[in-house]
């Protein structure tokens, strides 16, 4: 008989997950997850892809899985700080989600979760070209148990005032679990998956709201943590505002766990993605995109001739010019816009205004990433003979507004 999966089922009388609501004016707002720092936690078993697959279809927002486990199989959950006030009598009844009280236990069968975001202006992939994908780079994988699930955000509608139902956003990424028979091998086969996308030319960069260089592929590198929550239940959804995701797809449902550790990954060219989130400069042509090193890509102001009357769009809404957003630097820092310096004929690509700084500048992600350097003379009003400089700023978006809490709901298990 084999050994059951295990990971870690957690929930609270609170909505652990995003929401997302509408405010009196209509608008679509959402509000990231809170911080887990109370919740019940107990090891969850499960014999086969199909089980856990049930078990996707029964979570609410008030649930949480991630993929390590306790050596207690019922804990709760708070803080580190809140676990160092703990008596030492009662410790092992507490845990906080960390490495270290969640471990992936060695020769345990357990899921790897890959985190599938599409790229912004492409068409997501569906689960049987995201299985294909992990065949090519893997061939050994085509027969490992997998359950497909779409992500937190995905398939969210409202109903507008004239009682229409409307999609405000569709499909958003997916969770593709892959049953392991040593869930301790899940960071190593991970990363050889990631590397080996890299390898294949299915990786690129992105910039953070801080403007940090992040290197990415189809997966994202944080699922492979035994602590890094999976918000299974989707977004808790309010005023009016629903969740209809399709239902999670199995394949191999009965299979035996895959063999992970028979398979390594030896790359065959420069470890690009590694090197480049610590900082080192990757050697390629311009043209080519995926490894075009942002810090090397600098224009001054001369070069890409923007000015203080240059209108900025933002991406969820709005424009300002950009000596207006200097002048305003502490709002505006960290927000999305569309690239001042779009190459004729080809997509606007989206940037980041980093102008709270002491190098203040705009990150674009066209051409492999660009670095739009502004003036710090720019913090300061300018002078009377600077035209068009009067208008009242126009921001992306009003804040987000809380929605309505609900009652707690009643057996959450």
């Amino acid at each position: 008989m084999r050994q059951p999966y295990q990971h870690t089922g957690a929930w609270s009388t609170y909505p652990l997950t995003k929401q997302i609501s509408r405010n009196e004016n209509g608008e679509i707002v959402s509000i990231p997850a809170r911080t887990i720092t109370h919740a019940r936690a107990k090891r969850v078993e499960t014999p086969n892809a199909f089980a856990f697959a049930e078990i996707l279809t029964r979570c609410n927002p008030f649930h949480v899985f991630w993929y390590g486990v306790s050596e207690q199989s019922l804990v709760t959950v708070v803080t580190k700080d809140a676990l160092k006030r703990i008596s030492p009598a009662h410790r092992d009844e507490y845990a906080a989600r960390t490495q270290k009280d969640f471990p992936f236990i060695k020769n345990t069968p357990g899921w790897l979760c890959f985190d599938y975001d599409p790229q912004d202006g492409v068409t997501p992939l569906c689960h049987d070209e995201l299985r294909e994908r992990l065949i090519i780079v893997c061939p050994e994988i085509k027969n490992a148990p997998m359950a497909f699930a779409h992500s937190t955000s995905s398939y969210i509608y409202y109903l507008d005032d004239n009682g229409v139902e409307q999609c405000y956003r569709g499909d958003k990424g997916k969770r593709i679990y892959v049953g392991l028979a040593d869930m301790s091998d899940i960071k190593r086969f991970g990363t050889d998956i990631f590397n080996a996308f890299w390898d294949k030319g299915w990786g690129w960069f992105e910039f953070s709201t801080t403007g940090s260089k992040l290197a990415k592929t189809y997966y994202d590198r944080a699922m492979r943590s035994s602590h890094q929550p999976d918000f299974v239940g989707g977004a808790y959804c309010t005023n009016g505002v629903y969740q209809r995701r399709p239902d999670p797809i199995v394949v191999n449902g009965d299979n035996p766990p895959f063999e992970s550790r028979a398979w390594k990954y030896e790359r065959k060219v420069v470890e690009k993605a590694s090197k480049a989130t610590k900082g080192a400069k990757a050697e390629v042509k311009k043209e080519e995109n995926t490894d075009c090193d942002a810090k090397n890509a600098v224009l001054t102001i001369e070069e890409s001739k923007l000015t203080r009357d240059t209108v900025i769009h933002f991406a969820e809404g709005g424009e300002e010019t950009l000596g207006r957003i200097m002048l305003n630097r502490q709002k505006c820092h960290g927000q999305i816009v569309f690239d001042p310096c779009p190459t004729k004929g080809k997509p606007v690509h989206k940037a980041i205004l980093h102008v709270n700084s002491t190098n203040p500048c705009i990150w674009t992600w066209a051409h492999g990433g660009v670095r739009y350097l502004i003036p710090l003379s720019w913090r300061n009003p300018p002078p009377k003979s600077v035209r068009g400089f009067g208008a009242k700023l126009r921001p992306a978006s009003k804040p987000a507004q809380a929605p309505v809490e609900e009652p707690e709901p009643e057996g959450v298990e």
